[in-house]
């Protein structure tokens, strides 16, 4: 299991969206758990390269189950 904790927090760099980008293909279909202060939908403006980020998150969100907690 891979647990990527505050997700999306700043901009990403081309290298830092490149790898992740790796990192979550080899991953496909094994046990990812990510937490963010953002909605999945506000964290394509953070990638460089907006096809990066359409693969990446299509990814992500597509095949996922969100819990989403509001704290106010």
């Amino acid at each position: 299991m891979l647990i990527l904790d505050d997700f999306a927090m700043r901009q990403l760099t081309t290298s830092q969206a490149d790898g992740l980008y790796e990192l979550v293909s080899e991953r496909q279909g094994r046990s990812l758990i990510i937490t963010s202060n953002r909605a999945p939908s506000d964290w394509y403006p953070l990638f460089p390269n907006l096809v990066v980020a359409e693969s990446l998150l299509d990814r992500l969100i597509n095949a996922s189950h969100q819990a989403v907690r509001c704290w106010v």
